[in-house]
């Protein structure tokens, strides 16, 4: 008996032991019915009442919405990792950079603007009446018009207005605007168009203290930034923009100055960048953050990639350690992925500003707010004010390429 007994007990030890268990519950009811199951099976003498109202069915409940929770959560997360379930902002910004997507805020307007000035007439080579070149300006970058719906654009690069071919002759427009008591021409109406983009320009400055933060990120004050014009630090050193920070070479505009091929303005050339960042922008705030690199400048830097030995333990010829900690970021700090800044100033210098209200009218941009122009052929003092005075500015055809920042519903 005593040895059927023992046999009784092992086989119940055994048989519960080798129990299957069903994990296809995934909602709170059948979580809940397997909880009870699974309590009446092993625990039938101490466990009876799973009621509502009693303290197992609290248990019981508890427990249920615990695993229904963990369910719930493990399906969504797993609905996150597809870029076309994913319903998480953060994701789907991880999502978008992953696949190489551009994140970007409110776009700009682009439009052709006509500026006409009036100015004096001259007689060249004793027969022909031409424009007074000696009073012709100079309308420098970022002369700033606004629209009728208070819309502002901005020049995006100087316009000689005096400019000649290699023959001598205005690239200019120019008509006679009125003449002499005896028919000569006395004025001339000239005209020159220059590309213009809406938003504002604005410089900001960040000071940068002098402790080494690899991949340091410097938030830009205003939203919808379209571009970023500069970023220099106080040694004068220009920091480039590339697309991704392991890019360490970029390639500059550089001013022609080959005779035989003054009909090309710049070329290109490609030149190292040391010092670069990446913009990276938030389709929440629509804020821009300049992400720099992760190098030092004032270490040396030989290797590609820092050497794991240089971290480890010092065990050479030596019995005892003394106490001293490593750092894993450590292994990040090389040149290859640009230099960060540090011990300096910033200063970044961005146009901002966008929206489809920015598709102005033709025949809309009437307004000059912030005339810039510089007379550089030693003009008469009396004509370049009244040259001044005369310039106006008009947009002849529509202006387009702006659009509202898109949300992540789109």
């Amino acid at each position: 008996t005593l040895f059927g007994g023992i046999m009784s007990v092992n086989s119940k030890k055994k048989l519960k032991k080798q129990l299957n268990r069903s994990f296809l519950a995934k909602d709170f009811e059948s979580l809940r019915q397997d909880l009870i199951q699974n309590a009446r099976i092993f625990f039938p003498d101490q466990i009876q009442d799973f009621s509502e109202p009693s303290v197992a069915g609290m248990m019981v409940d508890l427990m249920a919405s615990v695993g229904d929770s963990l369910s719930f959560y493990l399906d969504h997360q797993f609905r996150e990792l597809d870029p076309m379930l994913a319903v998480e902002p953060v994701n789907i910004v991880t999502h978008l950079r992953n696949a190489g997507v551009k994140i970007f805020g409110a776009a700009s307007s682009l439009v052709d603007l006509t500026f006409t000035m009036t100015v004096p007439s001259k007689l060249q080579n004793g027969t022909n009446y031409v424009p007074d070149s000696k009073n012709l300006p100079v309308v420098l970058r970022n002369t700033v018009c606004v629209s009728d719906n208070g819309v502002q654009f901005s020049t995006l690069e100087d316009i000689d207005v005096g400019a000649t071919d290699v023959d001598g002759n205005l690239l200019a427009k120019y008509r006679v605007k009125s003449t002499d008591s005896n028919g000569a021409p006395a004025t001339y109406d000239i005209s020159v168009t220059v590309s213009a983009t809406s938003g504002l320009e604005k410089a900001q400055q960040f000071t940068i203290d002098n402790t080494h933060v690899p991949f340091r990120e410097l938030t830009l004050s205003e939203p919808d930034v379209t571009m970023i014009r500069s970023v220099i630090d106080s040694e004068g050193d220009e920091y480039h923009e590339v697309e991704s920070l392991s890019q360490d070479t970029v390639f500059i505009p550089v001013d022609n100055t080959d005779p035989d091929k003054f009909d090309v303005k710049s070329n290109l050339e490609i030149v190292a960048a040391p010092k670069r960042y990446v913009p990276i922008t938030d389709p929440q705030t629509r804020r821009t953050v300049v992400r720099f690199g992760s190098g030092d400048a004032e270490s040396l830097d030989d290797d590609i990639l820092p050497d794991p030995s240089d971290l480890s333990l010092e065990l050479i010829g030596k019995n005892v350690v003394k106490r001293f900690s490593i750092d894993p970021k450590s292994l990040l700090e090389t040149q290859t992925l640009g230099i960060s800044p540090k011990n300096t100033t910033i200063s970044i210098v961005y146009r901002y500003g966008g929206g489809a209200s920015h598709n102005v009218s033709a025949d809309s941009i009437k307004n000059i707010s912030g005339l810039l122009i510089d007379f550089r052929r030693n003009p008469d003092s009396a004509e370049a004010v009244k040259v001044r005075n005369s310039i106006k500015v008009i947009n002849v055809e529509k202006a387009g390429g702006a659009a509202n920042a898109p949300d992540l519903e789109t």
